[in-house]
């Protein structure tokens, strides 16, 4: 069985009883995003959440693996979609500082963070710092 047949059969066979959001299958979604090694996967089952208004529990953890697999035109749409919080803004610095070396972003999603009120940490700096050396250089 195909990865995506799996999660069409899981998700036809939840949309049968659309009252009752069953726990394990959300926590199935969250194994697979786990496994997933491309954007356009990570996509069909956002997709298919938001289709059957599953609710994901950690949009945080969806953010990151987007980054992580590069698609820089999703995880912007996507961020813009999370409420806003220090992680989400930490993971978009991070994306645009080493996987898009977009520096320039980088720093306005910054300045955004601080704008909004949230406080930069010890995993906000770091990037930062490498995108402002990156554009003095």
């Amino acid at each position: 069985m195909t990865f995506r047949t799996k999660i069409s059969r899981q998700f036809v066979a939840q949309s049968r009883n659309p009252t009752r959001q069953d726990q394990t299958l959300v926590n199935q979604l969250l194994l697979l995003l786990k496994k997933c090694k491309s954007a356009k996967l990570v996509q069909q089952i956002h997709t298919q959440m938001l289709i059957h208004s599953i609710q994901m529990p950690m949009p945080n953890f969806l953010l990151s693996k987007i980054i992580d697999l590069k698609d820089f035109r999703y995880s912007t749409l996507f961020f813009d979609q999370v409420p806003a919080n220090s992680y989400a803004f930490n993971v978009m610095i991070r994306g645009f500082a080493t996987t898009w070396q977009k520096f320039d972003l980088a720093l306005e999603f910054f300045a955004k963070m601080k704008s909004l009120g949230l406080k930069p940490d010890n995993f906000t700096y770091p990037f930062v710092f490498i995108s402002c050396g990156n554009l003095l250089a």
